[in-house]
């Protein structure tokens, strides 16, 4: 590009192979390449990443003098997501921040001085428009295309297509899933009787208490469910209240729950139901005048993990 040679048929020759402009990490330094990145499984409603070259690409401008300026540019509808994988889903490109949803028109994305390198700021992502769907992708899979165009200051330019291969396996799934008590469930015991407060099990005082989840998704949906709670010394699978001899049982489809214990829940026809219940309770070698009387709190949580 920079090289001067006695006879155009030999430079025309070398502009084929010779580049001032390379991305490290993917040995580019011009024209088509094959490109392997790495896949995330995490998934939100709204936009998702597949792929963000910042942190695995980094674009550099080798001409060591002459006043050389590469310019890097997303070709007019440039990207490209693989349909077979991708359905139907929107997707599109951020650059530098800002978003630019498919078909996208040609885009600057940087400059580059001599010697100067810079992180290719480019992300690739779909949006959860079209819900309920799953997406498996295989390491070695297709999953589209960007094509670039290069240009510089002394009139060049060329135009390049980077295909992107899945490095791992991922298994998305776009549906969504919410708790209809929302985030914090709440559990009032009510007024208790001393007189009545068992060591274990179930009592006159034990609250039922529906746990529902609804999910967007036509298929089933499987969760890992586990508790996380800090249990009294004497009761490992109570809940510990402010009250020092007071405690709170919970049982999962009627079986008492410790912590770390994990349970498995599948969500069928879009929604389940599981039924919680909670009883106040107390250390077996006490007396019921031995806990004390006034309110109490407590608190534990459920950690629910989609596989």
């Amino acid at each position: 590009m920079k090289m001067k040679w006695p006879w155009l048929t030999i430079l025309l020759l070398q502009s084929m192979t010779a580049s001032a402009y390379e991305c490290a990490s993917i040995d580019w330094q011009g024209g088509n390449a094959d490109i392997n990145v790495n896949i995330s499984s995490d998934v939100s409603t709204g936009k998702n990443r597949i792929v963000d070259l910042a942190p695995q690409i980094t674009c550099k401008n080798t001409a060591g003098q002459g006043g050389w300026i590469d310019t890097m540019w997303l070709a007019n509808d440039g990207v490209k997501l693989n349909s077979s994988i991708f359905k139907n889903l929107k997707y599109g490109v951020t650059i530098s921040g800002t978003d630019h949803l498919a078909p996208v028109s040609e885009t600057k994305i940087f400059d580059l001085d001599n010697g100067e390198s810079r992180q290719l700021p480019v992300v690739l992502y779909f949006e959860l428009t079209s819900l309920g769907e799953e997406i498996h992708i295989k390491a070695g899979d297709n999953l589209g295309s960007i094509r670039f165009v290069q240009t510089n200051n002394h009139g060049d330019r060329r135009d390049y297509t980077w295909t992107f291969f899945a490095a791992n396996d991922a298994d998305i799934n776009t549906s969504t899933c919410s708790v209809l008590s929302g985030s914090t469930f709440n559990v009032n015991l009510g007024q208790i009787e001393r007189g009545d407060i068992v060591s274990g099990g179930t009592s006159s005082q034990t609250i039922v208490k529906d746990f529902n989840i609804i999910c967007d998704a036509a298929h089933a949906v499987d969760f890992d469910v586990k508790m996380s709670l800090v249990s009294p010394s004497w009761n490992n699978k109570a809940i510990k209240t402010s009250n020092d001899n007071l405690g709170v049982e919970m049982l999962w489809n009627g079986q008492a729950v410790s912590n770390g214990a994990s349970q498995r829940l599948s969500v069928t026809n879009g929604s389940a139901t599981v039924p919680l219940s909670f009883t106040p309770v107390k250390p077996a070698s006490l007396s019921f005048e031995d806990v004390s009387t006034g309110a109490f709190t407590a608190s534990a949580t459920l950690i629910l993990t989609q596989y």
